[in-house]
């Protein structure tokens, strides 16, 4: 500073002096404040250049105040370890519209080698066990079964060309009946279709009430149609080609009552159907006529109506049962809502099939499906939550297997499961006397008639599917 003995405000300082070299660079000023340099980011020498050297920076003179440090960059993360193989993506079913996938060499779905190895072995043991129960419970007394019939204690889970179960052979404890042995014999695939297993509103793992009742003549029947039924025949069916000739084959669809979690789905079906195909039937609560009568003119829907109260009595019915192939077709009235109704079918083949729809344990349900080949009960609440299964006229699963067992049901499944139990329901006692024929149902699982006797077999292994595995070994 030229004269005087004042502080600078300013000071030249050579590069080299500057000590730091970070993102900010600090000097000492001469009255023993900090000064602060700004980054310097060194030019690149170009070529055919010197290379660049220090030059002389002018500092000003700070308040004094000291300025955080900048903190140093982050290290970089460390690399990540290889996740196991994923499941494979959700593809469309590899078998053709009408046609039924082996059920038995069915591959398990999992590209982790080590899973499904897990997965296989677990299932091995846990229907050996439940093979050992079902021969040591099968002489137990139950009305309309012969009794004292030891099933063939194998593999479940064996090919095909493994299993040596002859016509008529007991298999889980009782006896194939004989109209299952002529499906059998005849190679028909007549099946059930489970579009929607859940109560209320839908959830991740569990749609709206839907069955699809398809028949190996062609034709068909939906059983309640709540929300997004259209969407789920499209999945099941592997496209909507496949699906609009389902909807085409349909001969009626059935909505047991008038809540929305059963019906609202119909509209979307009734769209679907091809212009060539004729109205459809539907057979439903007055509630579900009005419903349909104020939609009609706004989506152009084409059908006939038929009350659930007023079937025995419609013209409709006698052409309903000769193109379904059926003998007799029942609507019981069931304890829930107001027009409530169950349905009873019986085919000229031999088989029979009941549908509870929602209600209470129902004494007339029970007479009207006396010895029924399968009996689909809705089963909401858990055995725990019977004060509220009454309250809301449901049912529970141990008030559905007592149905089965009053009946007399040669199968059972359960449906219409509480949404708090998204997988197996709770308080479901596999050890129950009725465990040897009882199924749970799940979105977009196929019954085939035919495979019914092997139907309880799945039940083990669908508990170990879908338990937790044991943590992979690193």
């Amino acid at each position: 500073h030229p004269g005087g003995s004042a502080a600078p405000s300013h000071v030249v300082v050579p590069l080299s002096a500057i000590s730091g070299g970070g993102q900010v660079l600090q000097v000492l000023m001469p009255d023993g404040r900090l000064g602060v340099v700004l980054p310097i980011v060194s030019p690149q020498p170009s070529a055919g250049t010197q290379a660049w050297r220090p030059q002389q920076h002018s500092v000003r003179q700070s308040s004094g105040v000291v300025p955080p440090p900048m903190a140093p960059p982050a290290p970089p993360p460390p690399p990540r370890t290889p996740l196991p193989s994923p499941l494979p993506p959700n593809r469309q079913p590899p078998h053709s519209a009408g046609t039924v996938p082996t059920l038995r060499n069915a591959p398990i779905p999992t590209a982790n080698q080590f899973v499904a190895e897990r997965l296989r072995k677990r299932l091995r043991k846990e229907t050996h066990e439940v093979d050992d129960a079902v021969a040591a419970s099968a002489s137990a007394d139950m009305p309309g079964f012969p009794t004292g019939v030891e099933g063939p204690r194998t593999n479940s889970f064996a090919e095909p060309s493994q299993r040596s179960t002859a016509p008529g052979e007991a298999e889980g404890g009782w006896a194939v009946p004989d109209c299952i042995q002529r499906l059998q014999q005849s190679g028909d695939d007549s099946e059930l279709l489970f579009l929607g297993t859940g109560a209320a509103e839908p959830s991740k793992y569990r749609g709206a009430s839907g069955i699809h009742l398809r028949l190996a003549s062609g034709g068909g029947m939906l059983l309640d149609a709540g929300e997004a039924t259209w969407a789920q025949l499209v999945r099941c069916y592997g496209g909507h080609a496949a699906a609009a000739a389902q909807v085409a084959a349909l001969a009626a669809v059935w909505i047991s009552h008038r809540h929305a979690d059963h019906m609202l789905g119909l509209p979307a079906v009734l769209v679907a159907r091809p212009p060539h195909a004729p109205p459809l039937l539907v057979i439903g609560p007055a509630a579900a006529e009005q419903w349909l009568a104020e939609l009609a003119p706004a989506q152009r829907l084409r059908y006939r109506f038929v009350r659930c109260c007023h079937l025995a009595s419609s013209a409709a019915r006698q052409a309903l049962l000769d193109s379904l192939g059926l003998e007799s077709m029942q609507a019981v009235r069931v304890t829930h809502c107001s027009d409530a109704w169950a349905v009873v079918v019986r085919s000229r083949a031999g088989w029979s099939a009941a549908y509870s729809g929602d209600t209470r344990p129902c004494p007339a349900l029970a007479a009207a499906a006396r010895g029924v080949t399968v009996l689909v009960h809705e089963a909401t609440f858990e055995p725990a939550l019977h004060a509220q299964a009454v309250q809301k006229r449901h049912s529970t699963t141990a008030e559905a297997l007592a149905v089965a067992r009053s009946c007399g049901a040669y199968r059972t499944v359960l449906t219409h499961f509480s949404q708090r139990s998204p997988k197996i329901p709770a308080g479901l006692d596999l050890a129950d006397e009725g465990r040897e024929r009882l199924m749970v149902a799940f979105d977009g699982m196929h019954v085939p008639l035919a495979l019914l006797p092997v139907l309880p077999r799945i039940l083990p292994a669908a508990c170990a599917a879908l338990e937790p595995l044991d943590p992979q070994p690193t």
